[in-house]
C-alpha cells in the first residue's frame, strides 16, 4: 500500500504569456523560457440597475425570405471535369433560400 503525494500549491506554477502563437509558445516552453503573465487592472464593475420582470419591452423584427429554384446546365468539359474531381455527377437543380432579417 502506498501513500499518497501531497499536491503541490497552485500559486506557485508559472504563468506563460502567448504572444506569439503555437510555435512560439512550444519552442519556448522547450527551452524552458517562462514569461510571467502581466495581471491586468480592469475597473471594478459597476452594480446592476434593478429591473422589474413584469416590465413589458416592445421591439419587431422584419423577415425577408428569398427562394429561388435554379436550373443547373454546364458545359461538358465542366461537368466532365467536376465528376472527375468530386466522383460525384453536377445537381441539375438547386434550391436556394436567403432569409434576411432587419430591426
Amino acid at each position: 500500500m502506498g501513500s499518497e503525494k501531497p499536491r503541490p500549491p497552485l500559486a506557485l506554477k508559472p504563468k506563460l504569456a502567448i504572444t506569439g502563437g503555437f510555435f512560439s509558445s512550444l519552442f519556448s516552453s522547450l527551452a524552458g523560457n517562462t514569461t510571467p503573465e502581466r495581471s491586468s487592472t480592469s475597473p471594478s464593475p459597476t452594480p446592476a440597475k434593478d429591473v422589474d420582470p413584469t416590465t413589458v419591452n416592445e421591439t419587431s423584427v422584419s423577415l425577408t425570405i428569398f427562394s429561388a429554384d435554379v436550373n443547373v446546365r454546364l458545359a461538358k468539359k465542366v461537368a466532365a471535369e467536376l465528376h472527375r474531381s468530386t466522383k460525384k455527377n453536377p445537381p441539375t437543380s438547386v434550391k436556394y433560400d436567403l432569409i434576411y432579417v432587419s430591426n
